[in-house]
């Protein structure tokens, strides 16, 4: 389902899950290693998340990106509890879904998507130590809400590449016609968000966040993403 401007052309996308029958169980056991994750279990201590940030009430994300920051002309691997966001990476639920954000990149925006490749290619020939979360995917970024109700309030990702697109996948268990819809402030529309669906946004200047589900409910989700700092090292 696109999203057009004035002039015809696509700046979001909202894309159901692939049709393929096990999807369903794709949904349930990414949610299932979030929460096992989160909370631990008989071969691992849960993570210690703080449940109060920027972004909401829920607990936060936990990431791993390549990125550049100002003044430093070399990649820093920003990875929060390594040993958890590394089996998260290798689930296959999210190598997954990973992939199927990056299909609906690649259909909807291919000239954005090979502009991406490209610039992505750049940083790898550069650095052939550098390698990016996801084989099936080309973003540098990935992160993963933890919930249990993964809320967003109104918010800009102001570090992502500023014409690029983020893939937010919803997850868990809750009534989509009710609650956890997509809100995008500045275009005044609010978008149903069933669990399971991709969508993409320009979420570096489209001002973003989710309204509430109801208290028995549970929402995660998972995003990809590229920061614009990567761009201008290519550069």
């Amino acid at each position: 389902v696109p999203i057009v401007d004035c002039n015809n052309r696509v700046f979001c996308v909202a894309s159901p899950p692939p049709s393929n029958e096990d999807w369903k169980d794709v949904n349930a056991e990414a949610a299932s290693a979030l929460e096992r994750e989160r909370d631990g279990s008989p071969q691992h201590q849960g993570l210690k998340l703080n449940e109060v940030h920027r972004r909401g009430r829920f607990c936060p994300r936990n990431k791993r990106s390549v990125a550049v920051y100002a003044g430093m002309c070399r990649f820093i691997f920003t990875v929060s509890t390594a040993k958890a966001v590394k089996r998260l990476l290798s689930n296959k639920s999210f190598v997954r879904i990973a992939g199927h954000a990056l299909a609906i990149f690649a259909t909807w925006a291919p000239k954005l998507y090979q502009f991406y490749a490209d610039y992505m290619d750049k940083i790898t020939e550069n650095n052939p130590s550098i390698y990016f979360n996801f084989s099936n995917s080309i973003f540098a970024a990935a992160t993963f809400n933890f919930g249990p109700q993964t809320v967003a309030v109104e918010d800009l990702d102001h570090l992502n590449y500023i014409y690029g697109w983020c893939g937010i996948t919803a997850l868990g268990e809750y009534d989509y016609t009710k609650g956890g819809h997509l809100i995008l402030w500045d275009l005044r529309m609010v978008i149903e968000f069933p669990p399971g669906w991709t969508i993409l946004i320009p979420s570096s200047y489209l001002r973003h966040g989710n309204t509430a589900i109801a208290p028995d409910e549970k929402r995660f989700s998972f995003t990809q993403y590229t920061s614009g700092s990567l761009f201008r090292y290519a550069d």
